[in-house]
């Protein structure tokens, strides 16, 4: 999928949690942007052709901050758990 797709798709689950929850995320749009594809950062979930989650990992130096955001109506799916071990193993 091309990179300014998925930033799209991000962008607006970003904006439909924001909206549902009254609350503001911390994407680091400016390291979203840079994505060069060449390392597994950005893991996604889709139901039904939709993007209902996302987690990104943001490196920096030895250390890694992960952000992630689940639809509130596809949770207590395990998505956030799925999504968290893919993570993990790949940050290892």
């Amino acid at each position: 999928m091309e990179l300014q797709q998925q930033l799209s798709e991000i962008k607006k689950l970003q904006q439909q949690c924001e909206a549902e929850e009254n609350l503001q995320l911390k994407l680091n749009w400016d390291m979203l942007e840079q994505r060069d594809g060449n390392r597994k950062e950005d893991f996604f979930h889709y139901e039904e052709g939709e993007l209902c989650a996302f987690l990104g990992i943001y490196g920096f130096g030895s250390k890694a901050e992960l952000c992630e955001m689940v639809l509130p109506a596809c949770r207590r799916k395990g998505i956030f758990t799925k999504l968290l071990k893919e993570a993990i193993e790949v940050a290892k």
